[in-house]
């Protein structure tokens, strides 16, 4: 093959794809008009994250890879701690509880969001951490128990949480309000 049928682009050889770039560059020339982008902000100043915690290499506006697609797809970073996915604790069964919680008290595209963070009912910091809900609240004593809040108006922590059975939770709600 001649010279000419390769990618323009310094050190790459792979064979043309469009305007003399191989489709990789050609992409990115397209997305962010700069064929070297990704190279500029894997090298950004050596510069960490700057979401509490994390220190993996900057993508965009000073955040990770993985806190910038969930900025992009929640639209909100969100109290969620990275911990919980390096330790795997991700397959816990009790993740998804811990997981609902979050959501209902911060993710405002939730169903119960306007039940729970939308009245002002927020997380613990300790508890934002999966690990840490988990050695304070224990395993389910069984399968027909779920997390309980003592005082409904109160917020997600230790001292006010349990595991109750759907009938102990049916007595403990708040009291509808009647317009007259």
């Amino acid at each position: 093959m001649s010279i000419a049928n390769k990618c323009s682009v310094d050190k790459c050889s792979t064979n043309n794809f469009c305007k003399q770039m191989c489709q990789k560059h050609y992409v990115r020339y397209l997305r962010y008009g700069d064929v070297n982008y990704i190279s500029k902000v894997a090298n950004y100043n050596g510069e960490n994250c700057r979401y509490k915690g994390c220190s993996d290499p900057i993508r965009a506006k000073g955040l990770c890879n993985t806190h910038w697609t969930r900025l992009n797809r929640r639209g909100e970073l969100g109290p969620v701690e990275k911990e919980s996915f390096r330790h795997n604790l991700s397959f816990h069964p009790l993740y998804s509880t811990w997981e609902g919680m979050i959501a209902r008290c911060y993710r405002k595209t939730s169903k119960a969001y306007k039940n729970y963070g939308g009245r002002g009912i927020t997380v613990c910091i300790e508890w934002r951490n999966f690990a840490v809900f988990l050695e304070d609240m224990g395993e389910k004593p069984g399968s027909q128990y779920s997390l309980d809040r003592i005082d409904n108006d109160g917020n997600y922590c230790k001292i006010n949480c349990k595991w109750s059975t759907w009938e102990e939770q049916a007595s403990n709600r708040r009291k509808k309000q009647t317009l007259l």
